[in-house]
């Protein structure tokens, strides 16, 4: 005890403690909320609105705003009787601001550990010198184990990697064997799934399937679609097709629980003799490269009258199986140096690729045409073309609000927009909801997939812009209005 003392009482100790506890405590700091410059006004001219925003998320989320997220706050700050406060509370509030407080305060103590030990190695070491040249021969021992440290973990996460890498690479390849799985059976994404022999679609659901998903039960039909209670064969039936991913599909809800079989009963129903054709062509992970090709090869020779599109932010990524890069091309990057980048949440060039793609140098060179806001651009205005050769209307869903790129695309093409970021944020509003990840909108406290109840707010606002716009009087009805 005594040694342990003395140890503790020695200056460099005291020295290399305070420098990590000054450390531990500027972290917590740098991780705690700020307070506003002011407190604004009730409402505010544009202009004021947009430099409060910017500088909010400047000082909050250390970022400019993104379009969807300038214009939606644009309007809240200048409509709704909301100040700077609210904004900056709401910012604190996000997840996206404590996904990075907890990336401080994990890169905090990880530049902790990895400075405080060799640190306290070292002092041991010199504590514990008979002379200096004992000290020099000590250091270099360290530095020498240290360094046979560090090679051989790179050299056991280059052989974990290599072993991934293969069974990623194998686990791909076995998609191109369509097997279907046993009725009643519980599967994965991977299990329902097969790769398409069209590049631009890259892989399709499995026709004939009758199996738990998510924890509902989900069919699909022989023609590879998901199964829409209540919807005609008839070829004479008013058409309507769905484009989209796990959103549209309904990720965790049953058949009879998605909204498009929602609406096509509403629809079914409202004028006697009339039958509607509703058809699901979205898949799990699906962007809008892949939608709209999915449409042009698949749903056009159904005749459709109307098509809907529902845009969700990670339509501008890749699909959620694409084929890996030969491992062997990483041979001159550190994988020891990525790990602890990757835990440090710094942005390094090492990192794997992220499915949500930011800016077109990230997206592997073969699949620069599928994924990106190009990409997602010229794919809507070609649904854009084919809907006025073919002469048939399109609604563009989008989940919350539409970046910039989209509505400009939507307007061009002459297509129509349904927001529904509004249409959640009321219930939330009415329901005293503070969050809606977690609360009956989504269907786990983890998973923002919509519940049951959520697709039907969504059938119902998609009824309500149908019977404003008048489209659904006649079967030929091509009075489609703009929102």
């Amino acid at each position: 005890m005594q040694i342990f003392l003395k140890f503790l009482t020695q200056p460099a100790v005291l020295v290399i403690l305070f420098c990590i506890f000054s450390h531990c405590i500027r972290a917590d700091v740098a991780a705690q909320p700020d307070s506003p410059a002011s407190s604004g006004i009730a409402t505010m001219s544009v202009d004021k609105a947009t430099a409060v925003i910017e500088k909010a998320y400047i000082d909050i989320l250390k970022r400019k705003p993104d379009e969807s997220g300038l214009n939606s706050f644009t309007q809240i700050l200048t409509r709704e009787n909301r100040d700077e406060t609210w904004l900056r509370k709401t910012l604190r509030d996000s997840r996206e601001f404590r996904d990075k407080a907890k990336k401080k305060r994990r890169k905090a103590i990880i530049i902790t550990v990895f400075t405080a030990i060799p640190a306290l190695l070292l002092l041991i070491t010199f504590l514990r010198r008979r002379n200096m040249k004992d000290f020099i021969f000590k250091v270099i021992l360290l530095a020498g184990s240290i360094a046979v440290i560090c090679l051989a973990m790179e050299i056991f996460l280059r052989v974990k990697a290599g072993i991934e890498a293969k069974r990623n690479i194998d686990a791909f390849h076995k998609l191109a064997q369509l097997s279907v799985p046993p009725p009643g059976s519980t599967a994965t994404l991977k299990d329902i799934i097969y790769l398409s022999s069209n590049p631009k679609i890259v892989y399709e659901l499995i026709p004939g399937l009758s199996v738990k998903f998510m924890g509902a039960q989900m069919t699909s039909g022989r023609d590879g679609f998901r199964t829409t209670p209540g919807s005609s064969d008839s070829t004479n039936s008013f058409c309507i097709i769905g484009l989209g991913d796990s959103v549209m599909f309904g990720w965790g809800v049953r058949d009879e629980e998605t909204y498009l079989v929602g609406l096509c009963r509403h629809l079914s129903s409202q004028q006697p003799g009339r039958q509607v054709r509703m058809i699901n062509m979205s898949v799990p992970g699906y962007n809008t490269v892949m939608e709209v090709e999915t449409l042009k090869r698949k749903g056009l020779q159904y005749r459709p009258k109307l098509v809907l599109i529902h845009f969700v932010e990670n339509d501008l990524g890749l699909p959620n199986f694409i084929s890996m890069e030969d491992p062997d091309t990483k041979i001159t990057k550190s994988h020891l140096y990525s790990a602890v980048s990757r835990m440090l949440g710094d942005n390094v060039a090492t990192k794997p690729f992220d499915s949500l793609v930011r800016s077109p140098d990230e997206i592997p060179e073969k699949y620069r045409n599928l994924a990106g806001e190009a990409a997602c651009t010229a794919a809507l205005k070609e649904l854009g073309s084919m809907a006025r050769e073919h002469g048939f209307k399109v609604i563009v869903l989008s989940e919350w609000n539409a970046p910039g790129f989209v509505r400009k695309a939507v307007n061009d093409s002459g297509m129509s927009l349904v927001e529904l970021g509004s249409t959640m944020n009321d219930y939330c509003r009415a329901n005293n909801i503070r969050e809606y990840l977690g609360s009956v909108l989504t269907i786990s406290r983890k998973d923002p997939h919509y519940s049951p109840l959520a697709h039907k707010l969504v059938c119902d606002r998609i009824i309500n812009f149908l019977e404003e716009k008048k489209l659904m009087d006649t079967p030929d009805s091509t009075a489609v209005g703009r929102q």
